[in-house]
């Protein structure tokens, strides 16, 4: 019987000329698919009616996390435009860092990163892509008792 899949054993990794990036301590991560669709509705089309057309897929994926160091902020920040590999997780574990199967991979833009570093708090860092082409999906991937 499966469980219920936690969000400490759900992680988004990032990588960039061979070196895979995960957030330290990710307080939160999403994946986001919505379906694109365009208005085919020609003169043929009955009064009153409106024709609908599949385009394409689009999946939105964020993280928070907190920055380690000073050298992760800069990385995040210089990819802001820059076409990355990804892949979503499932881990086992408390500690996100034991991988049991990949839900998704393919590729994507980072198109916004924020960066927010209150006074006596910890500093922390937003990510946010959008794919690129294919999203491969692995439907058999669950996490079992």
């Amino acid at each position: 019987m499966n469980k219920p899949i936690k969000g400490q054993n759900l992680r988004i990794a990032l990588s960039s000329g061979g070196t895979t990036n995960y957030l330290a301590a990710g307080k939160n991560c999403s994946f986001h698919g919505s379906a694109n669709i365009e208005d085919v509705t020609t003169k043929d089309t009955p009064t009153g009616a409106t024709e609908q057309e599949f385009v394409s897929r689009q999946y939105d994926m964020s993280s928070d996390a907190l920055v380690v160091n000073a050298d992760d902020a800069a990385t995040w920040l210089d990819a802001v435009g820059k076409e990355i590999q990804f892949s979503c997780d499932l881990t086992t574990g408390s500690d996100n860092k034991t991988l049991s199967k990949s839900l998704c991979t393919g590729k994507a833009i980072i198109n916004d990163v924020s960066l927010q570093a209150q006074d006596r708090s910890n500093a922390t860092i937003a990510i946010q892509a959008t794919t690129t082409g294919t999203v491969n999906f692995n439907h058999a991937a669950t996490l079992a008792e």
